[in-house]
């Protein structure tokens, strides 16, 4: 008999990606240029802060799938994840192996094997099966919308972790001489209200949707840096870099609009300046108003500049703009989809 499937109730829910968004944390805060892009193995908090700058074919395996995980669950954009994971495979390809195999243990800051140098089967055949479900997400990567539900949850999950560092101040913090704990958890019910409003499939209205949030971000980062001045940093260490990874997440899912659907920020503007023209627009703003993914992007703009180019004598303004703006992003989305085709 099939197994009984039992599904995680809303508060479940909830937790479970609380506890992903705290895993991501992790790779964010930890991988960088510092250690070449690779992972180091662990880092200790007590009794004091300690990195360990060493890493195993399994620790670059659960990087790679992670950075994949961090993308499907909204908290890297498109551009972003492309980025992290070539710094890695550069990196990777620089490594020292003998037999084509990676040694167990190498220094993330030399990129130097670590004494005794040895291969395991066991790390080696981690990083296998990770590389084949990164494999499977670089296939999918271009399929996906660019800008759907799991945009929207990866804001989320990050607003419920600022929300929870909020709620965690004391009462002695309760007052500054400008602004109140109480206004901090307003901004954030407010940033979170804003995502429980369904932008729909347009994509001008996805823009205005990150603006938005992009707005409540830098007003819960002015009141953040208000209770620091007034009672010191040490206190809001944590709240502090929550809310820098909020500003993070947005600044990406902004940049992905801004490179990969250029001609989206100027729909607005565009369908006010052509109200009075005849129909012949209906189609091309029917078009870019769709959300699309990666792969129909080259295309979508290839159709759209045709269909402007044969218009162009009516809205020359509207038209020499989108025009401009999808030449862009036609140039930027084959850029990416040619460099995951090589990762």
């Amino acid at each position: 008999r099939p197994a009984e499937r039992k599904l995680l109730s809303a508060d479940d829910a909830v937790f479970v990606r609380l506890i992903a968004r705290r895993t991501w944390r992790f790779f964010e805060s930890f991988v960088g240029a510092e250690d070449n892009w690779l992972p180091p193995d662990n880092y200790q908090e007590d009794p004091a802060p300690v990195t360990a700058h060493r890493t195993s074919p399994t620790n670059i395996g659960l990087l790679l799938l992670a950075t994949c995980s961090a993308r499907d669950l909204g908290y890297v954009g498109a551009l972003e994840f492309v980025e992290r994971e070539e710094l890695t495979f550069s990196t990777m390809a620089q490594l020292n192996r003998l037999h084509g195999h990676f040694f167990n243990w190498y220094d993330t800051k030399t990129l130097e094997p670590l004494l005794p140098q040895y291969i395991s089967t066991v790390d080696s055949g981690n990083l296998a099966g990770h590389l084949i479900a990164v494999k499977q997400a670089c296939i999918e990567c271009p399929e996906t919308r660019l800008f759907d539900v799991r945009v929207v949850e990866g804001l989320t999950d990050t607003i419920n972790a600022i929300d929870a560092e909020a709620s965690a101040l004391g009462s002695f913090r309760q007052r500054t001489d400008v602004v109140t704990v109480r206004q901090l958890q307003d901004e954030i019910a407010a940033c979170r209200s804003i995502l429980q409003v369904d932008p729909g499939e347009r994509l001008s209205s996805w823009i205005a949707l990150f603006d938005a949030v992009g707005r409540r971000a830098s007003e819960i980062e002015d009141i953040v840096n208000a209770l620091v001045h007034e009672h010191g940093e040490v206190s809001f260490k944590e709240l502090r870099w929550w809310v820098g990874a909020l500003q993070h997440q947005i600044k990406a899912i902004r940049r992905d609009a801004e490179s990969l659907t250029n001609w989206g920020r100027l729909l607005p503007s565009v369908e006010k300046e052509i109200k009075d023209a005849d129909n012949e627009w209906a189609p091309v703003l029917r078009l870019l108003q769709q959300v699309p993914t990666l792969a129909e992007i080259p295309q979508l703009c290839d159709k759209a500049l045709v269909q402007l180019a044969a218009m162009q004598d009516n809205v020359s303004t509207a038209a020499g703009q989108l025009t401009k703006a999808l030449e862009q992003s036609a140039g930027a989305s084959s850029d990416m989809l040619s460099r995951l085709s090589r990762l």
